[in-house]
C-alpha cells in the first residue's frame, strides 16, 4: 500500500497539511508524479487512513487538503522474523523492507557464520536503539 504519511505536526488546520520534508516531497514528485488536484491515499501517523487532494506542490513544500480520514489501519501481521545478524548496510535495508511490510517482531541472532566484528558491542547498541524507534 503506497500511503503518504502525515505527521500531526504538519497540520496547519484540522483538514490541511503542509509537507516540508524533502524525502516525502521527492516521493510525491518522482514516484507519484504529483500534480495539483491529484488525490492520494494518506495516513495520519498513529491514526486513521483516508484520501487527500494535493492543493499545491512547490520545491520546498506541498499542501494537502484532507477529504476523508476515517479508515482504521490494517492490523499488524502476526509474524516474528528471525534473522542471522547481517552486515550493517544490509541490516538497515532489511529493517526498512520488513517494517514496510508490517513486521513488528524481529529477532537478530549472532550465529557461528556471522563475522565477529559485526557482532561487537557497538553493533548491538545500534540495534537496540533501532529497536526503540519502532
Amino acid at each position: 500500500m503506497n500511503v503518504i504519511l502525515l505527521d500531526p505536526e504538519d497540520a496547519i488546520t484540522p483538514d490541511e497539511f503542509i509537507i516540508r520534508d524533502t524525502r516525502r516531497l521527492r516521493h510525491l514528485r518522482d514516484v507519484h508524479r504529483a500534480q495539483p488536484q491529484d488525490r492520494f491515499s494518506v495516513g495520519l501517523l498513529g491514526g486513521q487512513l483516508g484520501k487527500a487532494t494535493l492543493q499545491s506542490l512547490d520545491t520546498d513544500h506541498a499542501r494537502l487538503r484532507i477529504d476523508t480520514l476515517d479508515t482504521p489501519p490494517p492490523p499488524a501481521l502476526p509474524v516474528h522474523l528471525v534473522l542471522a545478524l547481517p552486515r550493517p548496510r544490509m541490516l538497515a535495508r532489511s529493517l526498512e523492507h520488513v517494517t514496510a511490510l508490517g513486521v513488528k517482531d524481529i529477532t537478530l541472532l549472532h550465529t557461528r557464520r556471522v563475522e565477529k566484528a559485526i557482532g561487537n558491542r557497538q553493533s548491538w547498541i545500534a540495534i537496540r536503539s533501532i529497536n526503540t524507534c519502532y
